[in-house]
């Protein structure tokens, strides 16, 4: 009676989500269009898909499918007029009490954004600190890393945020189509992303190459690491030269091309902007060499 009594407590539960979230219209998800592909990849350029580790291999080419599996269907396309007019403008996030925002979460006890997981965070713009909706965490955590993807990061940019980067560059505007419905709800167009993404492309005019010793057997960040480097790199040419050298020399090790900032900072540690390379010699960030 006890198991049959809490089967009842979920459904209900599940189903007073669902009859809550309907103040959306339901559209269908994005179909994502095949992006052209080259004979050649630029430099840096993402064919396959996201960053792979230790030598695994990478998804099938030309997908548009991001890096983290809960992300393999696209969220539905809700225009951006509707989004800002379900938020309430005066509601900020830090002024909000921990029951204000667990108030919130329970007004919407399913994601907003991709309506399939329970909200489980508050999100707001970073900027302006206002609300904007009760989501899911990982509609949480792939929200930030496409605003990372649009600043000049502390450290080294975080991988989901450096893909966004390597497929953009790879498919053009076109590889944004997967991600219309999170755009959407940021109040951005594709073109106005992939503008964003090519602005902070020029606050990272620097470039080195990185490497270290691949420890299998260890976990260790990649700022806690004992690197060695060469740098700056006059162009893109010797960045590849380099790149590709290190790649040959050890069969396992790290090797990194960053993009850094111009600004006379002699990092031990590689930083900003990085194209990675895992001890795989077919692979880098899924690209074939």
């Amino acid at each position: 009676m006890k198991v049959r009594a809490r089967v009842t407590g979920l459904m209900a539960r599940w189903g007073r989500g669902h009859v809550a979230a309907p103040a959306l219209p339901a559209p269908q998800p994005p179909v994502p269009p095949t992006p052209s592909v080259s004979s050649r990849p630029g430099p840096g350029a993402a064919e396959d898909g996201p960053p792979v580790r230790g030598g695994q291999g990478a998804t099938a080419a030309g997908s548009l499918r991001p890096p983290h599996p809960a992300r393999a269907v696209p969220v539905p396309v809700v225009p951006t007029q509707q989004w800002q007019a379900r938020r309430d403008p005066e509601l900020v996030y830090a002024r909000m009490s921990h029951a204000e925002r667990s108030r919130l979460l329970q007004r919407h006890p399913d994601c907003e954004l991709c309506r399939r997981r329970p909200s489980a965070a508050v999100d707001h713009d970073v900027a302006t600190g206002r609300v904007r909706g009760a989501v899911c965490r990982s509609c949480n955590s792939w929200l930030g890393s496409m605003e990372a993807a649009l600043r000049v990061p502390g450290r080294m940019m975080q991988n989901q945020a450096a893909y966004l980067h390597w497929r953009v560059e790879a498919g053009g505007v076109a590889a944004l189509a997967w991600y219309l419905g999170e755009l959407s709800y940021l109040g951005m167009t594709d073109e106005e992303y992939a503008d964003g993404l090519r602005r902070l492309r020029r606050l990272l005019p620097t470039m080195y190459v990185y490497w270290t010793e691949h420890q299998a057997e260890a976990v260790v960040a990649f700022h806690a690491r004992q690197w060695t480097k060469i740098g700056p790199l006059v162009d893109m040419e010797e960045a590849e030269r380099h790149f590709c050298l290190r790649q040959d020399a050890v069969p396992r090790q790290i090797v990194l091309m960053t993009f850094e900032p111009d600004d006379g900072v002699n990092s031990p540690c590689p930083r900003g902007l990085a194209r990675h390379f895992t001890g795989d010699a077919r692979a880098v960030y899924g690209r074939k060499i």
